[in-house]
């Protein structure tokens, strides 16, 4: 979404970036080249990524079906628009 930028991008060691993440920081919704964010569902997608926890994390089948039916309602959003 971010055209493959850098993520933490505000922090400047790796090693801090390690100690916020260990306390359970989340990178926020990244922005796209017109500032746009991301959208909520897209966003909770990356969210269920991070989990701390393996076992609460989605896999992969899941990840791809959740983009999937977000793809699907993108394209029904632009044919309506149309």
């Amino acid at each position: 979404y971010s055209d493959a930028k850098r993520p933490y991008f505000q922090i400047n060691e790796n090693s801090e970036v390690q100690k916020q993440v260990l306390k359970g920081y989340k990178m926020e919704k990244p922005k796209n080249e017109k500032n746009e964010e991301c959208s909520e569902k897209l966003y909770q997608i990356m969210l269920s990524c991070w989990e701390e926890k393996i076992e609460q994390r989605i896999d992969f089948v899941q990840i791809f079906e959740k983009l999937e039916e977000l793809r699907k309602e993108e394209e029904e959003k632009m044919e309506k628009e149309e």
